[in-house]
């Protein structure tokens, strides 16, 4: 008898990770992601960290858009699938800007605002942490290729030699 996990999830999870990513010296949209046609996205948890060469504070912004950013330094991130051989390819978009948008997209609603202090290069790295549905609470959740999450940085002034990881873990229905 083949023994059965009823507590792993069977929706098709993702991860995105972000390396080292240097944005613009005053940081609006830094990553977004767009839902999906004919999918509800929903967005377990982001975590964000970096470093700086002087220590400095910089605020995110999680903001939910209805439309997308246009032009800007942009690229797609790969996503990993959590089971590559049942999951398949991601359908959610995930991108970094290394340049802000001449336009963001237009504002639903600011979703979440925090600050992180970004330490020394030689130090370890604070982070940010926001986990959704874990608690008794509803994923936040992505309906279609009109909704968008970014990360955005308020415009602050990057501290000087700012490197920041971010991560995104998200299931597909």
């Amino acid at each position: 008898m083949t023994a059965v996990n009823i507590l792993e999830p069977s929706r098709p999870t993702f991860s995105g990770a972000i390396l080292a990513l240097a944005p613009a010296a005053t940081p609006t949209d830094i990553v977004t992601l767009q839902g999906a046609a004919g999918k509800i996205i929903r967005v377990h948890r982001i975590v964000i960290s970096g470093l700086a060469t002087t220590a400095g504070k910089l605020s995110f912004q999680l903001i939910r858009r209805s439309a997308a950013n246009t032009a800007g330094t942009s690229a797609a991130v790969t996503a990993a699938a959590r089971d590559p051989l049942t999951d398949g390819a991601a359908s959610a978009v995930l991108t970094k800007y290394t340049a802000n948008p001449s336009a963001l997209g237009t504002a639903v609603a600011t979703l979440e605002a925090r600050k992180l202090l970004l330490a020394l290069a030689a130090s370890s790295p604070d982070r940010l942490e926001f986990v959704f549905g874990r608690h008794g609470d509803k994923f936040l959740k992505l309906n279609g290729t009109s909704d968008y999450l970014a990360i955005n940085c308020n415009g602050d002034t990057l501290p000087a030699g700012a490197s920041l990881d971010i991560n995104l873990e998200w299931s597909e229905k």
